[in-house]
């Protein structure tokens, strides 16, 4: 049992270094299920002892991808109010100086304390400035891009590849 939660926890770290839920989710499920149907098959040999075991292995991975997908919803709701502080401070700066501000850094310290970052992860963490949109990437295995738009007052979604694409 102790193999399986330490690949429960790499999972899980997978997530926080690379700020992508869907491969550490997908691998969990895919290795729960696995185990899942390994159970059965060990039930109707009448093993109980053997199924319990994977029975139990597979409720782990399923709990932890639970747990995954619980972290990647709070990161979302913690990406968007961290747009919305700097989408505040990009209309201070505006208010003073006439115009949105070139990148995001412009706003520390003066409008902003310090940057925030997007989430709770080492990569794909920060915010960018592009096309007065205060953007942050989702997930970077789905591609797309949450956004706060400053003229539109809204959030919204977009493909991941305009945060980044050059002028």
């Amino acid at each position: 049992m102790f193999e399986i939660i330490i690949i429960g926890a790499v999972l899980f770290g997978i997530y926080i270094i690379n700020g992508t839920a869907v491969i550490p989710i997908m691998t969990g499920l895919g290795a729960a299920a696995v185990f899942a149907v390994s159970a059965i098959v060990f039930a109707v040999k009448k093993n109980p002892v053997r199924a319990k075991d994977l029975g139990l292995k597979a409720a782990v991975l399923a709990f932890t991808c639970g747990l995954i997908y619980g972290a990647a919803f709070l990161n979302q709701g913690k990406a968007i109010r961290g747009a919305e502080r700097i989408a505040a401070a990009c209309e201070a700066y505006k208010a003073k100086n006439g115009a949105y501000p070139e990148t995001i850094a412009k706003l520390a310290p003066e409008f902003l304390k310090s940057v925030p970052r997007a989430k709770i992860a080492v990569m794909w963490a920060q915010y960018r400035l592009k096309d007065e949109r205060v953007m942050y990437v989702l997930d970077p295995w789905v591609m797309m891009a949450g956004y706060y738009d400053l003229n539109l007052k809204k959030p919204g979604f977009a493909p991941m590849h305009e945060m980044f694409r050059s002028e």
